[in-house]
């Protein structure tokens, strides 16, 4: 197994060759690990929906893994939450102790969304002008039949019409065209969020595609 230290800041062409360059002898299937980094700075510098692109493009790379999760800061009356440097330290990493997915109170911030829409399991792609989108399972094992699939229109953010939306069960890696339900008159934005039953039973967002 090779493994590359992949930094948010390596160009993705690096990468990509890793991936379909020959292995050492002996070593021809070995997987590549690239530790690229889910970050706040990594998701604003390494755009990450590229390289996500290229750890499924290629068998032999992975990487993508979540460094770091959560903002290292103490709670202080100060500056809401402290971290390196404002305790008077000589020595300290500053803000790189901050660099998490989610702040220390442990709400999402802006990178988990971004990281959560790049690794999404349901892809729906295309504008809908032809009255049709595709919808692709990037699942490795399971197929969609435990999602719902519904559609909605909205007008100013505001949804004037939803109902559900019939897709085929489609295996992992499995893409489809899916008609479209025709919009009502003067109504030009349309709105497909997918849900899934969870584990817990609850309802999790898998995919969406807006704006169309």
């Amino acid at each position: 197994m090779s493994i590359h230290g992949c930094t948010p800041t390596t160009p993705r062409s690096s990468a990509s060759a890793r991936a379909w360059t020959a292995a050492p002898t002996g070593a021809a299937n070995s997987p590549s690990s690239s530790a690229s980094t889910p970050t706040p700075w990594a998701t604003a510098r390494a755009g990450l929906a590229d390289y996500q692109r290229l750890f499924e493009s290629y068998d032999r790379l992975q990487g993508g893994f979540v460094w770091e999760w959560i903002d290292h800061g103490i709670k202080d009356e100060r500056y809401g939450f402290a971290y390196g440097g404002d305790f008077g330290e000589e020595l300290h990493d500053g803000n790189f102790v901050c660099d998490g997915l989610i702040f220390p109170d442990r709400t999402p911030s802006p990178g988990l969304v971004e990281y959560k829409k790049v690794i999404e399991p349901v892809r729906i792609t295309g504008d809908g002008a032809d009255g049709t989108v595709r919808i692709t399972n990037a699942h490795d094992f399971a197929d969609l039949s435990a999602l719902a699939f519904e559609w909605s229109y909205q007008v100013d953010g505001e949804t004037v019409e939803l109902g559900a939306l019939t897709v085929p069960s489609l295996a992992p890696g499995e893409s489809a065209e899916v008609k479209l339900p025709e919009p009502p008159v003067g109504v030009r934005r349309r709105r497909i969020p997918v849900d899934g039953t969870g584990v817990a039973g609850g309802r999790h967002r898998m995919g969406t595609r807006g704006g169309m």
